[in-house]
């Protein structure tokens, strides 16, 4: 998780060997981090991006709670793909963890 000081958030980010997509290990992995930035790091909001084709991690994003902002998404290089915007408010994850799953 990259610690944006100044402004209270911070950005997520993870990466995961091919041979093991699918077990649930990003979802964990994310969502023990976003419960960490907002419980113990006390962040205002918590930020991601992912590849648009990438459906499998913005899933995960999704799963954990995260909204995609589309007004943030934005071309990256050409070549790289677009990035798909996400985020997450204190206020949005503590409603959000009080959903029955």
């Amino acid at each position: 998780m990259r610690i944006l000081e100044s402004t209270r958030s911070a950005v997520l980010g993870y990466a995961f060997a091919r041979d093991v997509w699918g077990r649930g290990f990003a979802t964990e992995a994310a969502s023990r981090s976003i419960a960490w930035g907002f419980e113990t790091l006390h962040f205002d909001e918590i930020e991601a991006t992912c590849l648009r084709e990438n459906i499998g991690s913005a899933r995960v994003l999704e799963k954990i709670g995260m909204t995609q902002s589309e007004n943030k998404t934005r071309p990256e290089i050409e070549y790289f793909g677009t990035l798909i915007h996400y985020a997450i408010t204190r206020s949005e994850w503590t409603k959000y963890r009080q959903l029955p799953r």
